[in-house]
């Protein structure tokens, strides 16, 4: 009788892990960016340039790595790579995570992995909390010295939840701010 209950809770065990797996494999991957970002994103032309152009963003780099480039290096990458895309579909997949690209060594970095265990060991609050400080206008406030292994990892992090890091040369901070506040779509 005791080996028969035994059984059936490996049976049952089995069976919960399976359904824990096939739900979160169907889960579909959040969208860093959205359609009317990316729309937002591409106004500007080489007369009147995109107000996003001081942001940083990160993409998928061969290799495992991670690409940072400046707005201006986006549209680099794809009239080298990815000319035979619509220039909107191949922010949307770039920004999105779901290409990867080849380009120059020195803009590959790999994450920290103290920074990358600090992230996966707390919920994201925690994490933010952690490295940064609150600002009355609901920004944030970098308060950790970082190397720029760390920094980078760090912004990269953040991108990829939906925040920017910049850095305010007229105090000398790094701020973080909401990308829903930075895209005002409607």
């Amino acid at each position: 009788m005791e080996r028969k209950k035994f059984k059936d809770l490996i049976r049952l065990s089995a069976l919960i892990v399976a359904s824990i797996g096939i739900l979160c494999c169907s889960v579909k991957s959040k969208l860093i960016f959205e359609n009317c970002e990316i729309n937002l994103l591409t106004q500007g032309d080489s007369i009147v340039p995109s107000q996003y152009g001081c942001f940083v963003f990160f993409c998928k780099g061969i290799n495992n790595n991670v690409v940072k480039l400046q707005y201006k290096e986006l549209t680099e990458v794809y009239q080298s790579q990815f000319n035979n895309l619509d220039y909107n579909d191949f922010l949307f997949k770039l920004l999105n995570q779901k290409i990867t690209i080849d380009v120059g060594d020195r803009y590959y970095f790999q994450l920290d992995d103290s920074v990358y265990s600090k992230y996966g060991s707390c919920d994201f609050d925690m994490f933010l909390g952690y490295y940064c400080k609150s600002n009355e206008d609901g920004s944030y406030q970098l308060t950790k010295s970082l190397s720029q292994s760390e920094l980078n990892t760090f912004s990269y992090l953040l991108f990829t939840n939906g925040y920017f890091v910049t850095f305010d040369d007229n105090v000398g901070v790094y701020r973080i701010n909401f990308k829903k506040n930075i895209f005002r779509c409607e």
